[in-house]
């Protein structure tokens, strides 16, 4: 059985084990998933804005 390895999410600086989703910042950096989900809600509520705010 293969062993999952550990990243940490450059967003919040959590670690996860889980399958990266992709910045909506720059399209290439991997995030957790959770601050993948959280990205694209904020993405989705602010759609005239530029940046995205950082929730914590």
């Amino acid at each position: 059985m293969e062993e999952k390895k550990w990243k940490k999410c450059p967003r919040c600086g959590k670690k996860y084990n889980t399958y990266p989703a992709i910045s909506r910042k720059d399209n290439e950096t991997k995030i957790c998933p959770k601050c993948g989900n959280e990205e694209a809600l904020l993405d989705f509520m602010f759609l005239n804005e530029k940046d995205i705010p950082r929730i914590d």
